[in-house]
């Protein structure tokens, strides 16, 4: 089966929260304190838009977009070890995705974990561009750098 997103329904949450990357995992705790399934639920419900992605009729992945104001949004995305599989459908439907929000939203702003090299790419990729480094962000107060895309 082809890959593809949707709109995530609350239980896509649990299955994705059970083999969540774990890349994806620590950063969740070191800025939230969060376990999976909280982060899942928190993104699902303050999200404006939440997708999931299904591969092989399993949720591999969710991402989204929260408001942050009339002219900013924080776009996100969580994946799972499988994402890498359909790395080429995933990149090219994210760029899509990210040029559709950038029409929506000015400025497109968001943080990531130092540790987490895998979204580096994946970032630079999308256009964003690494503003700066924060030491100590979150509830770990560990180093997250800052991404944007205007």
């Amino acid at each position: 089966m082809q890959p593809h997103y949707r709109p995530t329904v609350e239980s896509d949450i649990e299955p994705l929260a059970a083999i969540l990357r774990e890349g994806d995992v620590k950063e969740l705790q070191a800025s939230s304190g969060k376990n999976p399934i909280e982060a899942l639920t928190f993104c699902f419900n303050v999200s404006e838009e939440c997708n999931s992605i299904i591969y092989d009729d399993k949720v591999i992945g969710m991402f989204g977009c929260s408001r942050i104001s009339e002219d900013m949004g924080s776009p996100w995305l969580l994946g799972s070890d499988y994402i890498p599989e359909i790395r080429k459908a995933v990149l090219t439907v994210s760029k899509q995705w990210v040029e559709d929000k950038q029409k929506e939203y000015k400025i497109l702003l968001n943080y990531i974990d130092k540790r987490n090299s895998y979204a580096f790419n994946w970032l630079k990729y999308l256009g964003f561009t690494f503003v700066r480094e924060i030491e100590n962000f979150g509830v770990e107060e560990r180093p997250f750098i800052e991404f944007v895309r205007i």
